[in-house]
């Protein structure tokens, strides 16, 4: 549940709107006996297990149980430690060879699944499977480079799952990895490796296991720097690392800025200083292209007929449709690396998007229109996209709303509102997880006269609370239950901030006046 109120229309009914586009994609479908619940995306009916994680970024605030989908595919975990991409709608199976992020999204499942329901014997008990799985990636020769040690997959478009193979007549789906693949190493799945990686960390450190988290972290070190130093061109992540000689004539993939860039900032795999030079490249090419918004699913796209489906011309579906997924991740990572304006105008956009029309798509063309089954390789295109809406709803929440929970429940949380950036004066938040009933409260008032802001958390409690401020911040006080707290302002990785350690139970207003 999350209740919202600032007097703006648009910002106390982005998540209601959201709300609504998701739910119309509810499914169940009944596998042996087992009801799997979940969401289906507005390309395909089925339940698949990369579409619902990314999902949970929203569906955690609406759901009663979320563990069931992600319980369902890691129970049926293949012997290898791989897992199934989809459940179709009768009750079938299937991993799609070329694809290679199953297993680090699994981790990301659970992980999303824990801080909701807060369940750290559910949780502990799927580290066996999900340690298993990041074996199998780190590995198995479709999924592992020996000689980089970093992960592969198949050429495809970044994270998508058909592939360019020689001659193609026709659309490779759903494929077979042999002779023909050729590999090569993609951006976005080394950044969900290692961000799989800090999660696993942070999962055993709660269960004060931290030697074991220790060396999750040093893994994903070692792996960030290695990435950093192969796949970096100075401004972006070029699109992949080609691992044999074959190249799509008239693509120069050094300059494809492909949807991954956006999920890699999210993931921490950059620097600080990296990440805002991705920013720049979309807001640059937002003002470059002819197209109504810089979503792009690559830049530039292949040419037609690579792929063997005339259909995947440019400017089609994931060879350069505008993906709303692509601008909610994008989105969040503007408010988190200095570019809150952006991020805002990002935001609006959307939303006057899903407001005029009450539809919400995939993916859009160039020019605007929404997508169509007949112009897709997908079998449908339902205007109830939940992939897209959800990465906009995260933006809005931990962006602009500006709450990021590190702990079950919230007992662990960073607090950044951005409603100045958004021109709004006043806010009252409620952010629930339905799943444990934990909630996360705030008020927030801006004074533009006297440059004070004053917030006021009500703890339930919380364990360890961030709060960051503006780069101008003059002074700060904070009071717990009335009584007077020391404050420390400090230079965080990302701006000034303070912690507050100690456990907070009740009202704590902080009040901060800029220069």
């Amino acid at each position: 549940m999350i209740k919202v109120e600032t007097g703006y229309r648009e910002w106390d009914g982005f998540w209601p709107m959201i709300e609504g586009i998701i739910g119309k994609n509810a499914t169940v479908i009944e596998k042996d006996g087992t009801a799997v619940s979940g969401f289906r995306t507005p390309d395909c009916p089925w339940l698949w297990l990369r579409d619902n994680v990314h999902m949970m970024l929203a569906t955690v605030y609406m759901l009663d149980e979320t563990r069931n989908l992600v319980d369902f595919f890691i129970a049926n975990q293949n012997d290898d430690g791989s897992y199934f991409d989809f459940l179709d709608n009768d009750g079938r199976l299937l991993r799609v060879p070329t694809e290679a992020d199953l297993e680090y999204l699994a981790v990301v499942g659970v992980y999303r699944a824990w801080l909701a329901n807060g369940d750290s014997e559910w949780m502990r008990d799927h580290l066996p499977a999900l340690e298993k799985g990041l074996q199998y990636m780190t590995s198995h020769p479709w999924r592992w480079d020996e000689e980089h040690s970093l992960p592969k997959r198949a050429y495809t478009i970044d994270t998508w799952d058909f592939d360019i193979r020689d001659d193609l007549t026709e659309l490779h789906w759903p494929g077979k990895v042999d002779e023909k693949t050729h590999f090569g190493i993609m951006h976005g799945d080394v950044s969900g490796l290692y961000y799989a990686w800090r999660l696993m960390g942070e999962m055993l450190d709660s269960l004060d296991r931290r030697d074991e988290g220790k060396e999750y972290r040093s893994r994903a070190n070692d792996l960030r720097d290695r990435a950093n130093d192969l796949l970096w061109n100075g401004n972006f992540y070029r699109h992949r690392f080609p691992l044999d000689d074959f190249r799509v004539e008239g693509v120069d993939e050094e300059t494809q800025l492909s949807l991954s860039n956006t999920y890699d900032m999210n993931r921490g795999l950059p620097t600080p200083e990296m990440s805002r030079s991705i920013i720049r490249q979309y807001y640059n090419r937002m003002n470059d292209r002819k197209a109504f918004a810089e979503w792009f699913s690559i830049d530039p796209p292949f040419p037609e007929g690579v792929f063997g489906d005339k259909r995947l011309k440019p400017g089609v579906y994931v060879n350069g449709g505008i993906m709303p997924l692509v601008g909610g991740e994008l989105a969040r990572a503007a408010f988190r690396y200095g570019y809150p304006h952006y991020g805002v105008n990002i935001l609006q956009r959307y939303f006057t998007m899903l407001d005029s029309t009450g539809e919400a798509y995939l993916w859009y063309f160039p020019d605007g229109r929404p997508a169509t089954k007949e112009e897709s390789t997908s079998p449908e295109a339902y205007p109830t996209d939940a992939w897209g809406s959800s990465a906009m709803a995260a933006a809005f929440i931990q962006g602009l709303v500006g709450v990021r929970s590190g702990l079950p429940g919230f007992k662990a949380a960073w607090l950044e509102p951005h409603w100045r950036d958004a021109g709004v004066e006043s806010a009252e938040v409620t952010l629930e997880y339905p799943s444990s009933g934990k909630k996360f409260q705030y008020t927030y008032k801006w004074d533009p006269e006297s440059c004070v802001t004053e917030l006021v958390i009500y703890g339930k409690p919380i364990e360890w609370l961030h709060v960051g401020f503006p780069g101008n911040v003059d002074t700060v006080e904070a009071e717990l239950n009335g009584k007077s707290v020391d404050v420390k302002v400090e230079d965080w990785e990302l701006g000034l901030g303070t912690a507050f350690c100690d456990e907070i139970d009740g009202e704590l207003r902080i009040r901060y006046t800029e220069k």
